[in-house]
């Protein structure tokens, strides 16, 4: 949970850039994650036991992928309450991308400023699939890039492809915007690929290496410099085969890296 699971920020490229440890359940090895960004991202973590503390106190601990009650029928998590365990864990920072929409985006913002604790405005988008009659009676589910607005004009954006996605998806389906529209409203946002339901990830996934990484030249494109291919460690069969190729993209068009949890409860 978000008491629980922390995610270490560390600027550079990729392969040095951003990382994570979880205090709860893992320790990164020093040697291969310095502070200055000197070393690759391990292919492990070490297993931390429960009295352990991560030894290097100047890590900023945020986390970028946490939902709150207003991702609908998914979390339980109320904004006030996730703005308490923020700033009793001592976290600067937490995102809140919630499923689909904005709902709670000012009500976090505002339990977080008396909290002390910078709120992160963010959406988890649906993004249809390029290859699929957006008029079929049965759609595949769409893919999940996560967004991050950095600015205004990436708060403004965000909120006009929250309401595209609701209004023009077919009855029915789950909402979605297109690339296209993506393309249109991209500024000042910062996007993570959305790990395994993300394009990349089910690509991947289903073994379409090239593929992947054509599209993640496209999102490169829509997002320069702001976007980030993301790592998630649950525990599942699909993260554990796809982030040798994850990482391997990263290296391949020099992108960073971050590693996320997909938080849904305290």
């Amino acid at each position: 949970g978000v008491a629980k699971v922390d995610v270490c920020i560390y600027e550079g490229k990729a392969g040095q850039g951003i990382s994570f440890c979880d205090r709860r359940r893992f320790r990164l090895d020093p040697a291969a994650c310095s502070r200055d960004n000197s070393g690759p991202i391990p292919e492990r973590a070490t297993p931390m036991t429960s009295n352990q503390k991560a030894s290097d106190s100047s890590r900023t601990i945020i986390h970028l992928r946490v939902h709150s009650a207003y991702s609908l029928s998914e979390v339980a998590i109320t904004p006030k309450a996730l703005a308490e365990l923020a700033k009793r864990n001592e976290m600067p920072a937490v995102a809140v991308p919630d499923t689909g929409n904005l709902f709670g985006a000012m009500e976090f913002a505002g339990y977080a400023k008396d909290a002390g604790v910078q709120p992160i405005t963010g959406c988890l988008l649906g993004l249809a699939r390029p290859d699929q009659d957006p008029h079929a009676i049965k759609q595949a589910p769409p893919d999940r890039l996560v967004l991050l607005a950095q600015s205004e004009a990436g708060y403004r954006n965000l909120m006009k492809l929250s309401s595209k996605a609701f209004i023009e998806s077919e009855p029915g389906t789950v909402p979605h915007v297109s690339l296209a529209d993506l393309a249109d409203h991209a500024t000042g946002l910062i996007a993570l690929t959305g790990g395994s339901a993300g394009q990349i990830g089910r690509l991947l996934g289903d073994g379409q290496a090239e593929a992947a990484a054509e599209a993640l030249q496209s999102l490169a494109a829509l997002f320069p410099g702001r976007l980030y291919i993301e790592l998630m460690r649950h525990g599942t069969e699909i993260e554990e085969r796809i982030e040798p190729g994850l990482i391997d993209l990263a290296y391949r068009f020099d992108l960073p890296l971050v590693a996320t949890n997909d938080v849904y409860f305290s």
